[in-house]
């Protein structure tokens, strides 16, 4: 079984061509950390039966979300 995880904030049509994508490169199941509080895209991730979302609040960040995704990384 083949899987990502990767952190994302986009707009919806975005999020669905990024999953669409991994699955029909081969990826099983993708895990989506959800950067965004976008109602939309969270239904969306939370429906998919391919992919387990993540939602990243302040607990996730530990109170201090970092400005840089490499920063986080």
């Amino acid at each position: 079984m083949l899987v990502t995880a990767s952190t994302v904030k986009d707009t919806l049509p975005n999020i669905q061509r990024f999953v669409t994508g991994n699955l029909a490169g081969g990826v099983d199941h993708l895990f989506v950390f959800l950067d965004a509080d976008d109602a939309a895209v969270r239904e969306y991730l939370d429906q998919h039966p391919h992919v387990t979302c993540v939602r990243t609040d302040a607990s996730w960040w530990m109170g201090e979300r970092p400005e840089e995704l490499n920063v986080r990384q």
